[in-house]
């Protein structure tokens, strides 16, 4: 008897193929599914994947009940907070909108009274404001400008709807050319300052007096607004001196004036030297060139050169100088 074949026999390895290894993977799987929710029915979980609460009874992760009525507690002052601030805030937008709409009525009413001639405006100094506008009148021109400009189009864009479709092209149309200069319209012909006056002189008079008046607003508009600088600076400077007193600054030193401009002597200026032709002409020939210094003037410089150039590079005799 063969001692071999009393040894046991070791089992043959068994080859896996692509199906039987999927079928492991499955069934791990599913074993490991399984092994997870016995852990949370014994654990105590409540609810599945995502939203599953994990932990025993009294165990670390257990929500305790005054745990959880400072949370709630917690979370209704919390809505509350926001509940408040959504309150305060629509609050002020609507007083902040109450406001905007009462200075709204008050300046249409204002606007009115003022269409109306009831009430003026005027300065600090009881001046009368002058060139005012007025938003009705000006619309209305707007409005009357534009039909004008525009109307004959919006026609003819009509008339375009209106007209009969054809197989046959429309003509071709002449552009339209863009309005040029039109000197008729320009009132200032000779310059700013040009003003043309009437033949008649009642009305003659009258536009030069309008002139002087105006001319005379502006001087004292222009006087006021130097006061009103003036007076700006003089508050600048002292909160400056304040400011420098608190943080316990030297006062600034004022610069100097300026002296005043002596007025010029015109009997010191020398009066102009009276020169004679042949004075004035010498003096726009003489140059100060360094390669024209001994030339005097070019034909003297050109017959000099001619004098004393050789007779071999002279031009021929039949060659006449003009």
């Amino acid at each position: 008897m063969d001692p071999d074949d009393d040894a046991p026999k070791k089992p043959e390895s068994k080859q896996l193929g692509a199906s039987d290894v999927s079928s492991i993977f499955d069934l791990k799987n599913e074993l490991l599914k399984r092994k997870s929710e016995v852990a949370q029915r014994g654990s105590g979980a409540v609810g599945t994947g995502d939203y599953a609460k994990i932990g025993k009874a009294g165990g670390i992760l257990t929500v305790k009940a005054d745990e959880k009525t400072r949370l709630r507690a917690e979370t209704d002052e919390r809505k509350r907070r926001i509940a408040e601030h959504e309150a305060a805030m629509r609050a002020e937008d609507e007083a902040t909108r109450a406001k905007q709409q009462k200075i709204m009525r008050e300046k249409s009413e204002l606007y009115e009274k003022l269409q109306n001639g009831e009430v003026a405006f005027t300065h600090n100094d009881n001046t009368p404001v002058e060139f005012m506008v007025e938003f009705h009148l000006k619309k209305k021109e707007l409005d009357e400008k534009q039909d004008r400009e525009f109307g004959p189009c919006y026609d003819e864009w009509e008339g375009e709807d209106d007209r009969p479709r054809t197989s046959r092209a429309p003509a071709p149309r002449k552009p339209v050319q863009p309005q040029r200069y039109n000197p008729g319209e320009d009132q200032r012909v000779y310059g700013v300052s040009h003003i043309n006056l009437s033949q008649d002189e009642a009305k003659r008079q009258a536009k030069i007096k309008e002139l002087y008046e105006l001319s005379e607003a502006t001087n004292k508009a222009r006087e006021k607004k130097a006061q009103m600088l003036k007076k700006e600076r003089e508050k600048r400077d002292e909160r400056k001196a304040a400011l420098r007193k608190r943080l316990g600054l030297p006062p600034e030193e004022k610069e100097p004036s300026p002296p005043p401009a002596p007025e010029p002597t015109y009997l010191d200026i020398p009066l102009p030297i009276n020169e004679t032709v042949e004075e004035t002409y010498a003096k726009k020939l003489k140059s100060d060139r360094a390669w024209d210094r001994g030339k005097g003037t070019y034909n003297a410089w050109i017959e000099r050169q001619r004098e004393e150039r050789e007779d071999e590079f002279a031009p021929p005799s039949s060659y006449h100088r003009r």
